[in-house]
């Protein structure tokens, strides 16, 4: 029964591209019939000037090559995968878990959630942090970037950093970083096997950060993101988050 729905939908684009091109066919000749009126008559006509059926033949075919044409470009962008990304205050996005070994203190995971809204799956997904900037309380100050981070890859919730494939429609989490209850000021960038970046808010006047990146795929157009995190440097709590 799966593979029937399958076969099926590979065959609705051409189903589709011929009724299309049925049904403008079948307008041309009602409005042949209404401007003629006497349609018979006019087709006699034509036929017997046989130099005339000749282009129209031409005009008809380079016709219908073009209108086919055109539907599968339209329905391949139609069909292409897209990317979208969020990340929020509350779960999902953000999850206290036990650190391992560490008996009962929690960490606060903070993640995105990375969504093929496309209509067809995509491959070789990968998201990657590409600049980070430091934020300032004083609104009259540009924010900052960090010049020791160059462009790294996430690691996908319980996996590592290699390239997943999304079909249409699905979802998954990429672990952004960590947040330690006895470093309050601290929210760590997790890059698994790439390392680490290490974010405080002990800094003079810095009142947040920056996160921007960029998920990539094999088809889908690149999608770019950008949060603004923010905490509080006494408390262990959630991150707030601005999508930009």
């Amino acid at each position: 029964m799966a593979r029937y729905f399958v076969i099926m939908r590979q065959r609705i684009p051409g189903i589709l591209k011929a009724a299309v091109i049925l049904v403008m066919g079948l307008l041309v000749l009602i409005l042949l019939y209404l401007s003629v009126g006497n349609i018979r008559t006019r087709i006699t006509t034509w036929y017997s000037d046989t130099q005339l059926v000749a282009w129209a033949g031409v005009v008809v075919n380079l016709a219908v090559v073009g209108m086919a044409l055109f539907l599968n470009v339209l329905l391949d962008k139609f069909r292409q995968p897209r990317f979208g990304v969020t990340c929020g205050e509350a779960r999902p996005w953000q999850v206290e878990k036990k650190a391992d070994g560490v008996g009962d203190l929690q960490l606060l995971h903070v993640r995105l959630q990375v969504q093929n809204v496309g209509r067809s799956y995509e491959g070789a997904c990968e998201v990657r942090v590409e600049q980070v900037f430091r934020l300032f309380s004083a609104n009259e100050m540009k924010p900052e970037p960090i010049n020791e981070h160059d462009p790294r890859p996430l690691k996908w919730v319980g996996r590592d950093t290699k390239p997943a494939t999304l079909n249409a429609g699905a979802f998954d989490f990429v672990d952004l970083g960590v947040r330690h209850p006895e470093s309050p000021e601290n929210f760590r960038l997790d890059f698994a096997d790439r390392g680490h970046l290490d974010l405080w808010l002990n800094e003079k006047d810095v009142a947040g950060f920056r996160i921007v990146g960029t998920v990539y795929g094999q088809r889908a157009k690149p999608k770019s993101f950008a949060f603004d995190l923010s905490w509080k440097s006494s408390e262990f709590g959630p991150i707030l988050v601005k999508e930009l």
